[in-house]
């Protein structure tokens, strides 16, 4: 028993560090059973968490829990303290955002303090998880590195394709094409389809367009053959964003329902949320359902483990020696109902037994030869440095700009709440090179959301990002020709790429081109109306999905889209037809948005900004221009500010509050 206690982790290694997915568990099972034989209280948790994990990575959420639980008896019986390896993993797996992040702060700082440097990986890891699920992938970037520099060599190698994900999602080719080869070193040598199938995933992620497609299809393949089922769904999903970005969107719809299902089957929130608001943006409508994670509401991790062990044909004192329960209060009466365990009705065990005991999948194709590995480099031997720099304390003062919780003091272990009206929101600005747009990007900042810049001038957009920076803002740049249908589209998408969500939308983009219809040219109108018009249409067609889901999971409980219209669209005079004609029709468009967005509470508002000092003039022939600058002598105009701050008072107000329609005029204006 000694040999078994002094080589057991090795042994229990290395399937995992081959990629072996079935003997994962296999040595794990026996060690158990010969550590309760003994009575060897202390080492137990050990290997309880050396089988919680595999079933968690396997997709057994309720194996997993049973562990969990176990692990925390044994822990609280014998006082020895141990890192929650398999809850923190199995948390980050089901999306839990406020209580992952909670667990993951608290392990890093507990752990670190105490030098329990697996523990800090393994946090960080589950760290990238969650985030990658959230959509967060700028967070998942930077916890997937902070554990590739980790020494623990499972974990690291665990990171890494949540490190290739999150950089490819964030644009750091650098970062992406590092993990990628590391991956490749620690899985090409591998003949395995868990290794074989994860290393392709990551290459369909970094390919182009004429190789992505084989790529993904031989990962769902290689995947398939296997029981890492919450990797097949994610091979699912990772094809169909892929496809509905190459505008193949019946394909791309069969391949994320297929991920919708299988992640809500298993129980993972957080991507099942983000297979689903992929699948709106397809045009299909999909109900939001619960996850179907065994009886969440009925049992505790301990009452699972309890129902688990009598499934399994234990008696009661049986069920008590194992999990150190105080004996009944009465014959007859089940271990479950014990004081330490709680109680629930004799009916919940049927339905619980079911959800925990699935069938076997048969695999597709049964290999003839085992899996062979040669030696590869260690893969935390290459490290990239964070873009910012790390330490525990920071971990739980840094912002969640896109995960929609809320910060947590852990001196106290209480929720804080931000006195930014905005903190946790994202914003989308078009037009946010200047003017209005930028002021808006400012001001939205300022109140605590993240923003996405959005304009064709990449060196104008870096200018106002590294502003709002330097105030203490978050701001990414996107450039992006909203004339460009594509584009438009791919604007909204790289926004939760890089962001995680959308809660905020403005409209801003547009062009001013005054002129009489004798003297103008139609490229000058179909330049207006492609802009002011159809580039508008398509960045709220593509946003609309992710602002409905935002107002169903924000702290806020709404979501806003404003749209920036002009006094012209109220009042119209000589060269302005098609410019006011594009805002009036703004406004109308604007109203029936509003009326058939209302039940999904995402408010709907349009600004009408009278005379204000932009570039909008700018584009003005000079005798358009001369004849402007007459019009407005003697008025002192508006400054962007003004219009930002209209912006920033809509968006602020209580979900119970609408304001749908602000009309702002320079006060000496009176047209």
């Amino acid at each position: 028993m000694q040999n078994l206690m002094k080589w057991s982790w090795v042994a229990g290694a290395l399937p995992a560090l081959v990629w072996e997915d079935r003997p994962t568990t296999e040595w794990p099972v026996r060690v158990i059973a010969e550590v309760r034989a003994i009575g060897a209280l202390s080492e137990l948790p050990i290997y309880l968490h050396a089988l919680g994990i595999p079933a968690s990575l396997a997709g057994d959420f309720a194996t997993a829990a049973a562990m969990v639980a176990e692990a925390d008896a044994a822990t609280a019986a014998t006082g020895v303290p141990m890192t929650q390896h398999t809850r923190l993993l199995l948390t980050a797996m089901q999306g839990r955002a406020a209580e992952a992040a909670a667990l993951i702060a608290a392990t890093i700082e507990e752990a670190g303090a105490t030098g329990q440097l697996n523990g800090v990986a393994s946090a960080h890891w589950a760290a990238a998880i969650l985030h990658n699920g959230l959509a967060n992938h700028e967070r998942a970037l930077t916890e997937a590195q902070a554990t590739i520099e980790s020494a623990n060599a499972l974990v690291s190698q665990w990171a890494l394709p949540e490190l290739v994900e999150a950089a490819v999602r964030t644009g750091d080719d650098t970062a992406a094409h590092g993990a990628l080869e590391n991956l490749a070193d620690v899985t090409e040598p591998c003949d395995t389809d868990w290794a074989q199938g994860i290393l392709t995933r990551c290459r369909a992620l970094m390919s182009d367009d004429a190789a992505a497609a084989d790529l993904y299809r031989e990962a769902i393949e290689r995947l398939g053959r296997t029981i890492m089922r919450p990797e097949l769904a994610r091979a699912h999903l990772l094809y169909g964003e892929w496809l509905r970005r190459d505008r193949q969107r019946d394909e791309a719809r069969a391949h994320l329902r297929t991920a919708y299902e299988m992640f809500t089957t298993i129980g993972m929130e957080a991507f099942a949320e983000r297979a689903r608001r992929e699948l709106l943006a397809t045009g299909e409508t999909v109900r939001k359902r619960r996850t179907e994670t065994p009886a969440s509401g009925e049992l505790t991790p301990q009452e699972r483990q309890i129902a688990l062990l009598v499934r399994d044909g234990l008696s009661n004192p049986e069920v008590g020696a194992r999990l150190f329960l105080s004996p009944a209060p009465s014959s007859g009466t089940s271990a479950r109902s014990s004081p330490s365990s709680g109680s629930a009705p004799a009916s919940s065990f049927p339905t619980f037994f079911r959800a925990t005991t699935p069938a076997p999948r048969t695999p597709r194709e049964v290999r003839g030869v085992p899996g062979r590995c040669r030696p590869g480099r260690h893969p935390g031997a290459t490290r990239w440095p964070s873009p910012r720099g790390w330490s525990c304390r920071r971990f739980a003062e840094r912002r969640r700009h896109s995960s929609g919780t809320r910060l947590l003091d852990r001196g106290r272990n209480e929720a804080v709440m931000s006195d930014q009206p905005l903190d946790g929101a994202v914003a989308l600005v078009t037009g946010a090179s200047s003017g209005i747009g930028a002021a808006t990007a400012r001001r939205l900042a300022r109140d605590g959301s993240a923003v996405a810049l959005v304009a064709r001038r990449r060196d104008r957009l870096d200018q106002v990002a590294s502003g709002i920076a330097a105030s203490g803002g978050h701001a990414v740049a996107v450039p992006a020709d909203l004339t460009d249908p594509e584009r438009a589209e791919d604007a909204v998408q790289e926004t939760l790429d890089r962001l995680g969500r959308l809660d905020i939308l403005v409209n801003n983009a547009g062009i001013m081109l005054l002129s009489s219809a004798l003297h103008t040219s139609v490229e000058e109108w179909d330049r207006m109306v492609s802009l002011n018009v159809t580039g508008l249409l398509h960045v709220t067609h593509a946003a609309v999905p992710h602002l409905i889901y935002a107002a169903s999971t924000s702290p806020r409980q709404v979501a806003d889209l404003v749209n920036i219209g002009s006094a012209a669209g109220r009042t119209v005079r000589p060269g302005s037809s098609v410019y006011s004609m594009t805002k009036s029709g703004l406004g109308a468009f604007t109203e029936s948005l509003r009326q058939e967005l209302l039940s999904e509470q995402v408010r709907v508002s349009m600004v009408e900004p009278g005379t204000v000092d932009t570039e909008l003039v700018d584009h003005l022939n000079e005798t358009v221009w001369d004849a402007s600058r007459r019009q407005v002598a003697g008025i002192e105009a508006l400054r962007p500010e003004d219009i930002a701050d209209a912006v920033g008072y809509i968006v602020t107000r209580e979900r119970r509050v609408a304001v749908n329609q602000m009309l702002v005029r320079a006060g000496d204006q009176t047209w």
